[in-house]
């Protein structure tokens, strides 16, 4: 079982990188199989957990959908979407906020102990 597991995640388009998590999902993959059988019934589960074909085609033959399409849905649905772009974190952005702020105000005390002769 734990082979298949691995080949449910691995043929997925969706990747994380973690250290503190023994999977790309965290604990969530726990689910995966309950999910599968919940959403498509226990005979078309049966049928796919039975199969003697390669997992990919396994998995299409029973349930109509690529692994792929079904564990980005998946993912979307349990995790949420989350749009790649360039953005600054929280953190990021109170740290620029404070050193701006900081070398402001030595550039205004620096500016203030010049005198004109």
């Amino acid at each position: 079982m734990a082979v298949w597991y691995s080949n449910l995640i691995d043929e997925t388009p969706v990747t994380w990188v973690n250290d503190s998590y023994t999977t790309a999902f965290g604990n969530l993959d726990a689910y995966i199989l309950d999910q599968l059988e919940t959403e498509f019934g226990p005979q078309r589960f049966g049928a796919f957990w039975r199969s003697e074909l390669p997992f990919e085609q396994a998995f299409l033959a029973a349930f109509d959908v690529s692994t792929g399409e079904w564990m980005q849905t998946w993912a979307q649905g349990t995790l949420g979407s989350y749009q790649a772009r360039p953005v600054l974190t929280q953190s990021a952005r109170f740290g620029g906020l404070l050193t701006i702020m900081l070398f402001g105000l030595i550039a205004g005390m620096w500016n203030r102990r010049r005198k004109v002769a």
